[in-house]
C-alpha cells in the first residue's frame, strides 16, 4: 500500500457503526408461573374448594341386601392473599427527543422490561422462596403462599413439609442425595393426590 494512501486511520469522520437493536441477555422464562391456570379475583383474599374421592373398596354388595348410606363428606375450603408487585420507569422529555439507537420511544421500552422483570419476580416468589401467606396490614405488605406452603401430601422432604394449606411454611431439614426412589416415591403420590390436574405439583 502506497504510504500516501488515504485509510481508514487518519479519517475523524467517519460514522461509528451501532447495532439498532438491543440483546437482552438475561434469562426471562417463568416456566412454574407460565403453567399455571390463571382466574381473576375480586378481593385481596381469594378461597377455593378442594375435594376428593373416598378411598378404593373392595367391599362387594350382596345380591338382595340393603343399602346403607352415609354422609357425605365436606369439600375443603381453602385460600390466599393476593401480593403487589411494583416496578417503576421515568425518563426526561429530553432523553425522548433524542435518536436512540435500538428503540423508538425510550418509556415504552422501559416498560416492556419491567413487565418482563414482574414475571420473573412473580416466578420467585412462588417457587424461589417459602413464605406462607400473610394477611399484611397498612405498613406491612401482603404475602401470596408459595408453593411450598401448598406441597404437603405431594412432598417427600427431609425437613417438615407445609401444612398444605398456605398458612405454615415448610422447615428445612438436613440434605440428601436425591435417589430414584425418592422420585417414584413422590411421582406415585401425585397420582394418587390428583397430581394428573394441571393444578397440582410434585416436590422432593
Amino acid at each position: 500500500m502506497s504510504s500516501t494512501s488515504t485509510d481508514t486511520y487518519d479519517q475523524v469522520g467517519i460514522r461509528e457503526s451501532l447495532a439498532d437493536s438491543i440483546w437482552d441477555v438475561s434469562p426471562e422464562e417463568v416456566p412454574f408461573s407460565s403453567n399455571c391456570a390463571k382466574v381473576s379475583v375480586d378481593n385481596t383474599y381469594f378461597e377455593w374448594q378442594t375435594d376428593s374421592l373416598a378411598s378404593v373398596s373392595a367391599t362387594t354388595a350382596v345380591e338382595g341386601a340393603d343399602a346403607s348410606f352415609a354422609p357425605a363428606a365436606a369439600t375443603t375450603r381453602v385460600g390466599n392473599y393476593t401480593e403487589i408487585i411494583t416496578k417503576t420507569a421515568i425518563t426526561s422529555g429530553t432523553l425522548e427527543a433524542t435518536d436512540r439507537a435500538g428503540r423508538a420511544k425510550e418509556m415504552a421500552y422501559q416498560i416492556v422490561k419491567r413487565a418482563k422483570e414482574i414475571k420473573r419476580d412473580f416466578e420467585h416468589h412462588l417457587v424461589g422462596v417459602n413464605n406462607a401467606r400473610a394477611a399484611g396490614n397498612a405498613t406491612t405488605a401482603r404475602e401470596t403462599a408459595s408453593y411450598s406452603c401448598w406441597a404437603n401430601s405431594n412432598a417427600s422432604t427431609a425437613g417438615t413439609a407445609g401444612t398444605g394449606d398456605g398458612t405454615t411454611a415448610a422447615v428445612d431439614g438436613t440434605q440428601r442425595a436425591f435417589t430414584e426412589t425418592l422420585l417414584g416415591a413422590v411421582i406415585d403420590s401425585c397420582f394418587i393426590n390428583g397430581g394428573n390436574r394441571h393444578h397440582h405439583g410434585c416436590t422432593v
